[in-house]
Parts: structure tokens; sequence; C-alpha cells
């Protein structure tokens, strides 16, 4: 399940805190997991020091990283409600964008929440290509 405007070669995970169930996805009314303003805040910070400073796709949507590529996106609905969103590039396997990810998932005491799989994938470089790997052989 892709969403709009996605290319068949993105794959977004969501930092995910404390998940005890996973969401009904086919729900009209899902909605990504929002993670507490601390930790939004360290995020922030972690990845201007690794990825340098934010550009806006929109007003209250922050991207580190290209527009077309391995990103990590800060997504507002209010500001206090924000989701942390990976964006995978599946035509560039870069290990130092999996590794930065499981990083900063670990910092933040999260896991990784996958809407196209239904699934969560611990925050481990192994866990991690195996998820890639799956959506890879999915989308083919």
């Amino acid at each position: 399940m892709k969403a709009d405007g996605m290319a068949v070669w993105q794959f977004d995970l969501y930092l995910a805190a404390g998940i005890e169930k996973l969401p009904d996805i086919l729900d009209d009314g899902w909605q990504p997991p929002i993670l507490a303003e601390d930790s939004v805040q360290h995020a922030r910070r972690l990845l201007e020091h690794y990825l340098g400073r934010h550009w806006r796709l929109a007003e209250r949507w922050q991207v580190f990283g290209p527009e077309n590529g391995n990103r990590i996106d800060l997504i507002s609905e209010t500001p206090s409600t924000t989701s942390v969103v990976a964006r995978f590039d599946l035509r560039d396997s870069s290990i130092q964008f999996q590794g930065l990810v499981c990083t900063l998932a670990k910092t933040l005491t999260c896991e990784l929440f996958s809407p196209d799989l239904n699934a969560i994938i611990q925050p481990d470089r192994n866990a991690l290509r195996m998820a890639l790997a799956d959506i890879c052989a999915a989308s083919h």
C-alpha cells in the first residue's frame, strides 16, 4: 500500500515508540505514529548533525536529505503532533543511511513501523535489510 505521491522505489518506515498493537492501515482513520516533543527535538538535533540543515517541503514538513533519495522527514499535523519518517530510495542501498535510521530509532527508544508490510521492524541492520529485501521483492 503506497501513500499517494510515492514512487514504487520509495519505502517509508515510521519511528514508533511503544507500539503494543499494529495499527489498522486499511482503516481510513489510520494516523501515523506520533513521537513525544522531546524525542522530536532530539531527532532534529541528531539529523542536523548527520544530514545537515533541513529544508521545507510544506509548512509543517521538514526534510533532512534530498527530495529524490534517502531522507528523513518530520511531519507535523499540529505543533505538538509530529511523525518521524525514514524514506528509503530502493534504488540506493546505502548502508550508512540504514545505520543512521537504526541509530536514530535506538536513541529515541523506538521501533520501525512499515505500513507497506504492516509490520514492526526492530532497529537492527539485519532486520532492516530483510524488510527492504521483502519490499523490493513485493514491488517487482
